[in-house]
């Protein structure tokens, strides 16, 4: 319905475009009634244009407020998974019937398969570097030992795992990395901390 009455409208506003050129051309002036019609869709066109431009500026601040509050409250869904692990990490603290050693370790070891897996879940993984080549993109060397059992460069102890989130680093491994024998006592470096 609205789009014909803009059809129409548009049809008019050409015939009466036509018939206002047609008349300056042969030197008529446009009566005022025409002229009338003239401004008055005028100022209509140029109402429908600052409605147009209001709407435009609500939706961009409506969309930015939007974009906002997602960035504000994006770790909303893994804070509230970790919740459950710290009712469970509380429940564990306030018993008083695991009384053995074995309870509690067992108790510890399903509260972190618990926090495991809701790191799976949220795309957060650990990588293990034990064993790769060291890599200063993903790996940060605490010390390094000379060592004949290990090739130069490969890490041999791990002290805390690199994590990513999807494809992000969001920490670097601490490694301990293996240096030639020969190497580590020219450069001075046989187990010091860089």
């Amino acid at each position: 319905m609205k789009e014909e009455s803009i059809e129409s409208s548009a049809n008019g506003d050409s015939s009466m475009e036509k018939s206002t050129l047609e008349a300056e051309e042969s030197g008529e002036l446009p009566s005022e009634e025409a002229r009338e019609q003239l401004r008055s869709e005028a100022e209509e066109n140029y109402d429908k244009y600052l409605r147009a431009v209001a709407e435009l500026e609500n939706y961009k601040k409506r969309a930015l407020k939007e974009r906002s509050e997602l960035l504000k409250y994006a770790g909303e869904h893994i804070v509230r998974d970790l919740l459950e692990v710290i009712d469970n990490l509380e429940r564990a603290a306030r018993s008083k019937s695991a009384t053995t050693g074995d309870d509690i370790q067992k108790g510890i070891e399903l509260i972190f398969q618990q926090l495991v897996s809701l790191l799976e879940r949220h795309s957060i993984r650990p990588e293990s570097a034990l064993g790769a080549t060291f890599n200063p993109e993903k790996h940060q060397a605490i010390s390094s030992v000379p060592t004949t059992e290990h090739e130069p460069g490969i890490v041999i102890e791990e002290l805390r795992k690199a994590y990513f989130f999807k494809d992000r680093l969001l920490r670097p491994a601490q490694v301990v990395v293996a240096v030639a024998p020969a190497e580590a006592s020219v450069n001075g470096t046989g187990g010091s901390v860089e």
